[in-house]
């Protein structure tokens, strides 16, 4: 069924708080006259929790809690192997179906819309290449005696996968734990974004919290 722009396109941008994105199109399935769908992409993690359906092996619809098991397996799965995973979903819509332009609760950076009713389309894992000048630079460090660690806003295995390639920690567990305490109480003061947090991460400035790679001082 082809898609064409006939106004402009309804988005919800994805931000750090959100870890999503939607768009509404039009002309979009051909089941009813008003024929507008909501496409979005996020975190595995959440967006399957929205999700009421999945796509099945016949391209039709089926209940997601049948198949939530094998889901979260693929999920765990990629993340063992250091990627991050995406979840692909949509909703067919109705007229006025929260707000004239499915954005209520207007005050709130997660639409209802987005909450529920979703069709699981797939799950991508998406590889984060490590830069050529990190391991050795991780390495200077380790061997001057100073303690390096990896701030990120991907899911716990995807972090731990990401430090054992990296090898900044022995026990990767552990040194996660203790530090997600300290990240963990920044970010809920400055809504996502790490300012001179405190504990053993002290230093680092203001920064996206996806991409930090942290030498306390």
């Amino acid at each position: 069924h082809q898609v064409y722009k006939t106004d402009d396109f309804i988005r919800y941008p994805f931000t750090s708080n959100r870890k999503r994105m939607s768009t509404v199109i039009s002309n979009a399935h051909g089941k009813d006259a008003y024929n507008k769908r909501l496409l979005i992409k996020g975190a595995s993690e959440l967006i399957t929790k929205c999700c009421t359906y999945y796509l099945n092996e016949e391209g039709k619809n089926a209940i997601l809690k049948t198949a939530a098991l094998i889901v979260d397996s693929f999920i765990k799965a990629y993340a063992q192997k250091a990627l991050r995973t995406i979840a692909l979903a949509y909703r067919d819509l109705e007229p006025n179906q929260y707000g004239e332009k499915h954005d209520e609760p207007r005050n709130s950076e997660v639409k209802d819309v987005e909450k529920s009713g979703l069709t699981l389309i797939a799950i991508l894992g998406i590889y984060d290449v490590i830069r050529t000048e990190v391991p050795d630079a991780v390495a200077t460090c380790q061997k001057a005696g100073v303690t390096v660690r990896m701030v990120t806003g991907d899911n716990i295995i995807t972090a731990q996968a990401q430090h054992a390639l990296l090898d900044l920690v022995r026990d990767v567990r552990d040194d996660l734990h203790g530090a997600a305490e300290v990240v963990a109480a920044a970010l809920a003061r400055n809504h996502g974004r790490v300012d001179a947090p405190r504990g053993d991460i002290g230093g680092l400035g203001e920064v996206d919290v996806n991409e930090a790679l942290v030498v306390p001082q």
